[in-house]
Order: C-alpha cells, then sequence, then structure tokens
C-alpha cells in the first residue's frame, strides 16, 4: 500500500482511525508524511532517499533523526582522529593539531550529549507540533462551514458547529502552550551545553 501525505485532509478522529488501522495492517505500507508524530506509531522502517542512493533505517522516524545524529557525531570522531594522526606525523604542527582535535571531540561529545537529553523532548515537540497542524486544519475547515450562510438555517447545526469550533481553539491553545514549553526545554539544553538546534 502506498499512502501519499495520508493526514492532510483528515482531521483528528480520522488520523487516529488511519493511524490504528496502519498498525494492525499485515502487509507492507510506504508512507511519504511529513507528520512524523502520525507515521512514528507504525513506521518500522526508514528509507532516506539522499544523493540517488537509498539507504534503509530499522526503526521510526524519530530514532532515524538520532541515529543520523549519532552517525554525524562518529564522522567528526572519524575526521578527528585522522587529524590527529597527521598532526603527529608533522611535529611543529603538534600542538594546534591536538588543541583543534580536543574542540572537535569536546563538540563531538556535547551533540551527543544533546540528543541523548533531547530525545524524549524532540519527541514531544513533533507531537506538539503535530497537534497545532490538525487543529489548524480543523479550525480552518469549522471556519468554512460557518462561513456558509446554510449553516444558519439550522440552528441546532449551527450550535453543533460553534460548539465544535469554540473546543478546537481552546485544544489549539493547549497544544501552542504545550509546544512553547517544550521549545523552552530544548532551548535550555542547548544553551546549558553551547550547541545550536
Amino acid at each position: 500500500m502506498l499512502l501519499d501525505e495520508p493526514t492532510n485532509h483528515l482531521d483528528m478522529s480520522s488520523q487516529e482511525v488511519l493511524q490504528e488501522a496502519m498498525a494492525q495492517y499485515d502487509g507492507t505500507i510506504i508512507v511519504v508524511s511529513h507528520n512524523r508524530y502520525f507515521v512514528d506509531s507504525f513506521v518500522n522502517k526508514v528509507l532516506e532517499i539522499r544523493d540517488g542512493t537509498l539507504t534503509l533505517f530499522a526503526g521510526n522516524i524519530s530514532e532515524y533523526l538520532l541515529k543520523m545524529e549519532q552517525l554525524q557525531a562518529e564522522e567528526l570522531a572519524r575526521a578527528d582522529k585522522k587529524e590527529n594522526s597527521s598532526a603527529v606525523s608533522k611535529p611543529g604542527r603538534a600542538g594546534n593539531g591536538e588543541s583543534r582535535k580536543q574542540r572537535k571531540r569536546e563538540e563531538a561529545r556535547k551533540r551527543q550529549e544533546r540528543s541523548r537529553r533531547a530525545a524524549p523532548w524532540l519527541k514531544k515537540l513533533e507531537e506538539a507540533e503535530s497537534k497545532v497542524e490538525e487543529f489548524e486544519s480543523e479550525k480552518e475547515r469549522l471556519e468554512t462551514q460557518m462561513a456558509d450562510p446554510e449553516l444558519y438555517s439550522s440552528e441546532e447545526r449551527w450550535a453543533g458547529v460553534s460548539k465544535a469550533y469554540e473546543e478546537c481553539k481552546r485544544r489549539l491553545d493547549r497544544w501552542y502552550l504545550q509546544w512553547e514549553a517544550v521549545q523552552e526545554k530544548i532551548d535550555e539544553i542547548d544553551a546549558e551545553l553551547g550547541v545550536g538546534s
């Protein structure tokens, strides 16, 4: 089964139903989606397409992103090791090579520490971003309904849409606050370690 941005026009409850169905589906599903929170619950492999090369990673999107950060840190460590070997073979530059090596090693250590400490917060951030996106779409859908004059011909229907709209706004505000709080926590970790996200 091939799904291309399956959540684009779905409200939150429909997305949850689709999520459950995908988790129970026994066949192979290929999903192209920007909604990480949606796919994280059922995806168990990530196919990276970079510079015309396909690479398959085991795990969900969050695990893939963490793995990529770890691979970058390992690559830096290997480059440091190679550079250090060069510095040792050229005695006149040994001091400079050593200090650069230490600096790169410290940067790699900070990135690894950031990955470890920020991982749970990044997952929460993805969830909050996904929920904000869902409720923004739902709010837009309800506003479109409210702009239709026919809605007001039925008091019961108007009351239902109006109530749903107020509830949607309330939940959207709550997820925006959650997003801000989580982003602040990630920023604190970055500031403490002296690294950028």
